[in-house]
């Protein structure tokens, strides 16, 4: 994964209210980090509420701030509860750090 798309998964996960469970469900229903990210603030408004994502200069931090101390960012392309449904896609080696 790419820096670029490492960004736009720290953006959506470290938008308030999107957990773990919801991080898996908008990346199972989007396909994408970037589409989740684009879909996201107009699925809130539909459900009535407001949601400011997490900016990009504060992902790029904290990967620059990961970068700088020696740190190894490896981020595992679908959540628990996702990758059981999907059985290929549970031999994944990777293993979430955020």
């Amino acid at each position: 994964m790419d820096q670029a798309e490492q960004m736009v998964w720290l953006r959506l996960i470290r938008t308030r209210n999107i957990g773990p469970m919801t991080f898996g469900l908008l990346m199972r229903r989007y396909g994408s980090a970037t589409d989740a990210v684009a879909a996201t603030p107009a699925m809130a408004k539909r459900g009535g509420r407001h949601i400011s994502l997490a900016s990009p200069a504060s992902a790029k931090a904290e990967l620059e701030l990961i970068d700088a101390v020696g740190a190894i960012v490896n981020i595992i392309q679908i959540v628990w509860p996702i990758m059981m449904m999907h059985p290929p896609l549970s031999k994944q080696k990777e293993i979430c750090i955020i």
